[in-house]
């Protein structure tokens, strides 16, 4: 009897304790595992402000300077390419203000073919010149004035040139000029129409050579031109492509009530592969306007310029502007 006792216990006791060890690592436990006496700590689940607000990517893609400003700033001529009621009027007093702001010896040279009211710059003699009579009389006007710009260049650019044959150094210009042409698309459309006898009679074939002249010259001896239009186009404008990097392209829109202005200005800009070569570049622009309209609740006017990295903004409430005066103009 004690030997069959003796067998039992060396094969069953052992088969015993396999079976319990095998339960016990299929039972789940609510033990916390302890390696090296720490319980590890679980870790969080991150929450990006991206996630819970997703208009938040949106806005990062819009520009949130001070793009008017830094137009005011620039050494560079610029061209508005905005279409009737995309406030190109407004944001070129706003620019005419900062630039008096930050540069009180600035002197404009405004040419008008409508009646604007400038900020009181037409109160000062030889600041606005509205263009007036038949669109000859308005095209001979506008050649004088332009004429007389391209010749305050040139004496500059003679000056510099004596000096340095001299062995003198160069001084800074005594002050900076800018040449403002209003609704030039239209102005440079009957131009174009003008028979030849005609612009050849009255030499209006200069008006284009002299501006091109000041772009491609006036940024060294800071005499600068700025272009209100309705295209960008080369064709419409008659800027020579050439001269293109040393313009601004600024194209802005908004809807109004009456139905006009719209965003195409700022489409054309973007889709031109004369402006933007690279495809990938003008479908990201593209986005970034979209997204613009997308967030823009209250109808400001969108803004695009090609100034360094091109950039889409919000403009403010402008409307302020339209009551503004400048004072102390010309001292």
């Amino acid at each position: 009897m004690s030997a069959l006792l003796t067998i039992v216990s060396l094969f069953f006791v052992p088969a015993l304790y396999f079976i319990w060890q095998d339960i016990k690592t299929r039972t789940p436990t609510s033990k916390k595992i302890v390696t090296n006496n720490k319980v590890p700590i679980p870790t969080p689940i991150k929450t990006t402000n991206k996630i819970q607000n997703p208009k938040s990517k949106i806005q990062n893609q819009i520009y949130q300077g001070d793009i008017l400003e830094e137009l005011a700033k620039t050494n560079l001529h610029i061209l508005f390419g905005v279409m009737s009621g995309g406030g190109k009027s407004t944001s070129m007093k706003v620019i005419i203000k900062k630039i008096h702001e930050l540069n009180i010896s600035a002197r404009f040279y405004i040419i008008d073919p409508k009646t604007t009211d400038w900020l009181g710059l037409q109160l000062y003699d030889d600041t606005v010149f509205y263009l007036s009579g038949e669109v000859l009389e308005q095209l001979i006007q506008l050649k004088t004035i332009t004429e007389r710009i391209f010749n305050l260049l040139d004496n500059r650019i003679k000056s510099c040139q004596q000096l340095l044959l001299s062995g003198e150094e160069l001084p800074e210009p005594e002050h900076d000029v800018y040449l403002i042409i209003d609704e030039w698309y239209s102005l440079y459309d009957s131009l174009k129409k003008l028979p030849p006898k005609i612009k050849a009679e009255y030499d209006l074939q200069s008006i284009s050579l002299h501006i091109n002249t000041i772009i491609a010259k006036g940024r060294e001896h800071k005499v600068h031109v700025f272009l209100v239009s309705q295209t960008h186009l080369a064709t419409e404008t008659g800027i020579s492509t050439a001269m293109r990097r040393s313009i601004a392209l600024v194209g802005q829109g908004r809807l109004t009530a009456e139905g006009d202005g719209g965003y195409a200005s700022i489409e054309g800009i973007i889709n031109d592969s004369n402006v933007f070569k690279d495809s990938q570049k003008r479908n990201k622009l593209m986005k970034t306007l979209r997204s613009a309209i997308e967030v823009n609740e209250n109808n400001l006017p969108i803004i695009l310029t090609t100034m360094g990295k091109p950039r889409i903004g919000l403009l403010p409430d402008l409307s302020e502007i339209h009551s503004y005066r400048i004072k102390d103009y010309g001292n």
